[in-house]
């Protein structure tokens, strides 16, 4: 390919012609084998909502009116997931949530049954008290290996794997993939909600 008009313009259409990078697609095919195989733990952030302002004063989790709740959008999301999931094959055994609505409806909108845990609800301040204590028994917890052949599904908030060693905060409907280990879990990738796909 002859350049005419600037280095940058030739960078610029190689670049273009190059194939599409291994993090546009997360789900590889070791992973969907490891996957499928169980003994990994899924933790995904709740699924979409109409803004991020949560009203929640008390702590009556079942009142679901005083809560920040999952768009339509949210609730296809979810619901999306759990079809995937099935298409492609991953066996789940052990599915918990945050005591909020919007995580606890992600999961049954999904995977058709959940689990309540206070560990999983995050207020997302990294050095209060509180939530100190959740991560430390979540890291615990997530030391656990998930029944034969299947994969435990956490569904809380967007902060925790960043603290158990994931690089970013989730997206709403995204999932961090942990191996557990006796030292604790190890990260291993992060898929949005619309890459569960076939690799």
């Amino acid at each position: 390919m002859l350049c005419v008009r600037s280095v940058l313009a030739c960078l610029a259409g190689l670049a273009s012609a190059l194939p599409a990078l291994a993090d546009d697609k997360p789900l590889t095919k070791p992973l969907l084998a490891e996957l499928r195989q169980g003994g990994l733990i899924i933790y995904f952030r709740h699924g979409e909502t109409p803004n991020y302002l949560d009203p929640f004063e008390g702590q009556n989790f079942e009142d679901c009116a005083q809560q920040r709740n999952l768009s339509a959008d949210g609730r296809a999301q979810a619901r999306a997931i759990g079809e995937a999931f099935r298409v492609l094959e991953i066996p789940l055994g052990v599915i918990r949530s945050s005591p909020f609505c919007r995580s606890a409806d992600t999961a049954r909108l999904a995977f058709g049954r959940v689990e309540k845990d206070m560990s999983l609800r995050s207020n997302g301040e990294d050095n209060e008290p509180e939530e100190n204590k959740r991560i430390a028994h979540l890291k615990n917890i997530m030391k656990i290996p998930p029944w034969p052949a299947t994969n435990t599904v956490f569904v809380g908030h967007g902060t925790p794997p960043k603290l158990l060693g994931g690089d970013h905060y989730l997206a709403e409907g995204e999932a961090a993939i942990f191996r557990p280990t006796q030292k604790g879990p190890v990260y291993v990738a992060s898929i949005k909600a619309d890459q569960w796909v076939e690799p």
